[in-house]
């Protein structure tokens, strides 16, 4: 699902690509190369391991970190993001239990993001 987000975000003017992060190299290359054939700047790429999304996060130019991940990485993802000050949105389902759910509004809360 994550290209299918790529191309719906570079169809959005004004939007930005500065970085994608998966645990496969060739994933953060095919958006590279996506981003490259709309005549967008090329991201950076995080590809270290599971939790390479930790380095992304700790950027300071993002308005967005936007996870597509496996379910269990939805809640990590957007948590971090949020506790260095970047939003975060999320596919569905944002979270697997209700104490995940409940972690995810007070961050948003205490954070304003």
């Amino acid at each position: 699902m994550g290209t299918a987000h790529v191309r719906n975000f570079l169809k959005i003017e004004g939007a930005e690509i500065v970085a994608v992060c998966d645990v496969r190299e060739s994933s953060t290359k095919r958006v590279q190369d996506l981003c490259k054939e709309a005549g967008k700047s090329m991201p950076e790429a995080y590809h270290e391991g599971e939790t390479d999304f930790k380095r992304l996060c700790a950027r300071k130019d993002l308005d967005l970190v936007f996870t597509a991940t496996p379910w269990k990485w939805h809640v990590p993802v957007c948590l971090e993001a949020m506790n260095n000050g970047i939003h975060a949105a999320t596919e569905v389902p944002a979270a697997l239990s209700v104490s995940d759910c409940w972690n995810l509004v007070e961050t948003s809360e205490r954070t304003g993001k």
